[in-house]
């Protein structure tokens, strides 16, 4: 089934609100996580009201510590930076899923609009259109 799970994360505690899901799906799953991140090209400075990682060495450092997050306790976690500039997180999300090999992507949705209009993330939405499901 699931063994191999990937999380995108772009430093934002709204990313991180991901990992709570993922975690406990891994612990029910018994599947590794991978954390990742991905080194924006001309990011801003400032996402989702914090400050953005922009370099690989913030970014390894901050996978590195939320791979402790207690939600995370006791489970199999690797971190990957991909530390070459992107210019489209959502092609490079789905491109690292290829190389990854993760069986599911649990990531954020950064929707606004609430309930009614409830719209997901545009990296998301750009990413699964591409995805080339086995089943």
């Amino acid at each position: 089934m699931f063994r191999h799970i990937l999380v995108p994360l772009d430093g934002s505690r709204l990313a991180e609100s991901a990992l709570a899901t993922a975690g406990w799906l891994a612990r029910k799953l018994g599947a590794q996580l991978t954390l990742l991140h991905l080194i924006e090209r001309n990011a801003p400075s400032i996402v989702h009201s914090e400050r953005h990682l922009v370099s690989a060495e913030e970014a390894t450092k901050y996978l590195d510590e939320t791979s402790r997050a207690p939600a995370l306790s006791g489970l199999r976690v690797a971190t990957h930076v991909h530390e070459v500039e992107v210019s489209d997180v959502a092609r490079s999300i789905f491109e690292h899923s290829a190389e990854l090999a993760p069986d599911l992507i649990v990531m954020c949705a950064h929707g606004t609009g609430g309930v009614r209009g409830f719209s997901l993330a545009s990296s998301r939405n750009r990413s699964l259109p591409s995805a080339r499901l086995p089943y």
